[in-house]
């Protein structure tokens, strides 16, 4: 399996009229606006044009990617047949820096990340993201609109490769989901945690969206807590929005299931 390299863009924004389609399955969608701009934007970013045409869907038989420079990629971790494998594209991301460049300006756009972080301080610790398609597609369109701005060349390669895998439409000039899949996920690995801790993490957030009995289950034992032991839980988990208590529970009983596998 070949592997690829994320190149980083010399401009820490990008003008969304001349990078809205560098992707190859975005300028299928959009070929006037690839005609008209496509070859303005190569003239302007040399460095930025083809850096990820050697990316390649893994092999098998789930939607996803594998990007980055590995030794060995990690085809097992990511044909893990969990399951709601078959409804969540996962991202498997050789560093931090090639996960936290495919979206940041989502993690923006849903107020998960503070304004105040910059790119660079998100590159160094980026271990894992997880979002419903919906959101995907809100961000999408605010991006296509002009609302709202694109900081990296991989934020179209992301929005590239949810189009090559039908799991963005267009629909009447909007992006639409296909309906095929309900969430993206991704992950890498961290200077204290594997990817494999990484991705269970995430995994486990989309099985609370979808498994009413795992939900009720860890709601349940949320409640047979102490006083003692749920202030522990929001003082650990302290980074996190404390008026937010759905929020604490779900990423407490995710922590809890994260080690082992719960399926």
């Amino acid at each position: 399996m070949r592997t690829l390299k994320l190149t980083a863009l010399a401009a820490p924004m990008l003008s969304l009229g001349l990078c809205l389609v560098t992707g190859p399955a975005l300028a299928g969608i959009y070929p006037e606006i690839w005609e008209k701009y496509y070859h303005l934007y190569e003239l302007e970013h040399p460095e930025a044009v083809d850096t990820l045409t050697d990316s390649e869907i893994a092999d098998g038989i789930f939607p996803g990617q594998i990007l980055g420079e590995w030794d060995e990629p990690p085809l097992d971790l990511f044909q893990t047949p969990w399951p709601q494998r078959e409804n969540t594209f996962e991202i498997l991301a050789a560093s931090s820096r090639d996960l936290a460049r495919c979206i940041y300006g989502l993690a923006l756009f849903t107020h998960d990340l503070d304004e105040s972080i910059s790119l660079e301080r998100f590159e160094r610790g980026a271990q894992g993201f997880h979002y419903s398609t919906d959101q995907i597609v809100d961000w999408a369109n605010a991006v296509l609109s002009g609302e709202f701005p694109l900081y990296t060349t991989e934020e179209l390669w992301f929005l590239g490769w949810l189009c090559e895998q039908n799991v963005l439409v267009v629909d009447e000039g909007d992006i639409a989901s296909s309906g095929i899949l309900g969430h993206i996920l991704g992950a890498s690995s961290g200077p204290h945690r594997s990817m494999a801790l990484n991705l269970n993490h995430e995994r486990l957030h989309v099985l609370w969206d979808e498994s009413l009995p795992f939900n009720m289950e860890w709601h349940a034992r949320w409640e047979e807590l102490s006083d003692e032991q749920r202030q522990a839980v929001f003082e650990d988990l302290s980074g996190y929005d404390q008026d937010n208590i759905e929020g604490i529970i779900e990423e407490w009983s995710v922590r809890q299931n994260e080690a082992e596998a719960v399926w």
